[in-house]
């Protein structure tokens, strides 16, 4: 079970921006985690669903408008699979294989996918869903920096480089709004004038994801964390907007293990530069995690 709250320019989806409004958003994602195996390597397939209640709202100077919006946010369904020194073994044996191998690196792949199964409304500016498919492809590499695996004596840089690749929104928000013409009650879709586009599509988003994470003791590590992006410029119905995404968040991670098959964390961060169209804001996040 992950839970955070956000405060900034996003809703749940990072790869959307809503540069003048300030969101307030809380999330409660429960995810089901199988490990297997697969070709001899580790392997793991997670399923989650995010339930979002979202509160923007945009100040004019004039006027303030304000809108809400809460229910289930995109499907995220994601695989991971060992490419480098990642065997397919039982918990102990894999503790055992990291002690006496001692490999400096241990990479896998990794590729996700998330259905437009979220709450969406094309009458809407602000949305929980993205009415949208978004596949992701990634590195996850964890590169040792201690001497050994020892466990309460590591130390170990994780980095996971990836990029999103987005697939065209053809209701973008507020594009379903009836207006009326000038014919005795007839109307005609706001996403159908030039008003608002009838199609949006969005360049890929390059993510690269960083954690320095110490061992204080077997049951308790920290870590520095680094999120940057670049990349996700729009464009409706076909011309460029301009817009590509740049940022930069820091931030900190204490980990515990309270009990046997459980682990527990609490990170925050911020961002710390951006350019006009990124990401900006704070985050707090608590994930609890048990293995069956």
């Amino acid at each position: 079970m992950t839970g955070f709250y956000t405060e900034g320019n996003m809703t749940i989806d990072d790869g959307i921006v809503y540069p003048e409004f300030n969101i307030d958003t809380t999330v409660l994602t429960p995810t089901f985690v199988h490990f297997t195996d697969l070709a001899g390597q580790s392997a793991q397939v997670s399923i989650g669903v995010p339930f979002v209640w979202a509160n923007a709202e945009l100040d004019t100077g004039s006027q303030k408008f304000r809108q809400d919006a809460s229910g289930p946010g995109d499907l995220y369904m994601h695989l991971t699979v060992g490419l480098v020194n990642a065997p397919s073994l039982e918990l102990p044996d894999y503790a055992k294989f990291m002690v006496e191998s001692n490999p400096p690196v241990v990479m896998y792949g990794l590729a996700a996918m998330m259905p437009p199964t979220g709450k969406y409304d094309g009458d809407k500016v602000i949305n929980i869903g993205t009415n949208r498919w978004t596949f992701r492809a990634g590195l996850p590499t964890t590169i040792r920096l201690s001497r050994d695996w020892t466990p309460g004596k590591t130390t170990t840089l994780e980095i996971l480089p990836s990029v999103d690749i987005y697939t065209p929104n053809n209701s973008p928000p507020l594009s379903s709004i009836l207006i009326p013409t000038d014919l005795e009650g007839g109307t005609i879709r706001l996403g159908d004038t030039e008003l608002v586009p009838n199609q949006t599509t969005q360049a890929p988003m390059f993510t690269l994801e960083a954690h320095l994470t110490h061992d204080i003791t077997d049951k308790v590590w920290v870590s520095l964390d680094s999120l940057s992006r670049i990349g996700g410029e729009t464009s409706n119905d076909g011309e460029s907007q301009g817009n590509q995404q740049a940022s930069t968040s820091l931030g900190g991670t204490l980990g515990v293990t309270p009990w046997d098959g459980g682990r527990l964390t609490v990170s925050g961060g911020t961002v710390i530069g951006r350019n006009d169209f990124g990401a900006d804001g704070w985050q707090v996040m608590v994930q609890m995690q048990h293995v069956f």
